[in-house]
């Protein structure tokens, strides 16, 4: 093999992995705490997870919060957002539309 076709060999490698999507993880000890269900007193617990549908999608979907970006869902995600009770809006946008929904 020559140095040309080695070359191309690495930079179609380093495209595919280039173009591996995915979102940071929240360390260890948080994500147990998130996953025990506990809520603070006085607040509430608002979980958003990537359905089992999208799985194969390999799409991340941003999240918005009362209009705030607060994070993005990868596949089998979620996003734990501890709030005052009350009524807020999910927005979650993807490739061609957005989804809201009003949680109260």
């Amino acid at each position: 093999m020559n140095n040309r076709e080695r070359f191309w060999i690495w930079s179609v490698c380093l495209l595919f992995l280039a173009g591996c999507a995915s979102v940071p993880m929240a360390p260890e000890n948080e994500d147990a705490a998130a996953k025990a269900f506990l809520v603070p007193d006085g607040k509430a617990n608002i979980y958003v997870v990537m359905p089992e549908i999208f799985r194969r999608a390999n799409v991340i979907f941003p999240i918005y919060l009362d209009g705030q970006f607060r994070g993005n869902l990868d596949m089998m995600t979620f996003l734990l957002f501890t709030v005052f009770p009350g009524r807020y809006e999910i927005v979650s946008e993807g490739l061609e539309n957005a989804q809201l929904l009003t949680v109260a």
